[in-house]
């Protein structure tokens, strides 16, 4: 984090430095933001960002679940976990996954989903799904941490689709940065199925549109600095 703000710090300088002796610098050399309009990332900060963009594509996805679940009950034959899923996953009851320690890979049984219950879904696009696991095989105690792991079927039909990398998730959401005429535009989206490589959108992109895939971290955060700590010298 320090780290960018630094480098931030020194493209937003340098381009001031820069325009005081080139009246156009200010197109070439800049970031800016507008209310509405999102980013201006200029040629030279683009650059120096190692900015990337990608078309929105339709493919069929297959989802990979890597999700961390916490242990809250022990049964007489059995240990319930419970993990915060995308609603929209087509994880069913009886399910089965990968269960292993969070803190080493040594030992791997399998569980299964006693219950999705997405309860939560319309305020936060999640789902609660409760796992039940031996727990002869894997001795928890409440309140341990274990990973869930399963590969789903792929979808039936082609999704609307973005590279993984395009995602930026935070504590408000998940969100891209969509090309706008020239700027890059905070969206929120809601996601899908998702692997190393894809996320379905299922709701805040069509096919065709052009998304940034990185660096996506540091656009959100040049954004929070331009809107919360000052402004760029690219209007």
């Amino acid at each position: 984090m320090k780290i960018f703000y630094a480098l931030l710090a020194t493209i937003l300088t340098d381009c001031v430095a820069f325009a005081q002796h080139d009246e156009h610098a200010a197109e070439t050399f800049a970031i800016g933001f507008k209310e509405g309009s999102g980013l201006l990332v200029c040629e030279r900060t683009a650059k120096a960002m190692g900015l990337e963009t990608a078309e929105v594509t339709e493919r069929a996805v297959q989802h990979e679940l890597d999700v961390v679940a916490q242990v809250f009950e022990l049964r007489e034959q059995a240990a319930i976990a419970s993990a915060m899923i995308p609603s929209s996953l087509r994880l069913q009851a009886g399910d089965e996954l990968l269960i292993r320690y969070a803190d080493r890979d040594d030992t791997a049984i399998t569980g299964k989903v006693e219950r999705v219950d997405a309860a939560l879904s319309a305020q936060s696009n999640q789902a609660e799904v409760i796992i039940a696991m031996p727990q002869s095989e894997l001795p928890v105690e409440p309140g341990d941490f274990v990973h869930a792991k399963t590969v789903l079927a792929d979808a039936s039909l082609p999704v609307v689709a973005v590279p993984a990398s395009a995602v930026l998730g935070t504590i408000y959401g998940d969100f891209v940065f969509v090309e706008n005429g020239g700027t890059l535009l905070r969206v929120p989206v809601k996601t899908g199925a998702s692997n190393s490589e894809w996320i379905e959108i299922t709701d805040g992109l069509f096919s065709g549109d052009r998304v940034a895939v990185r660096p996506v971290e540091w656009l959100y955060l040049a954004e929070l600095r331009l809107t919360k700590g000052g402004a760029g010298c690219c209007h």
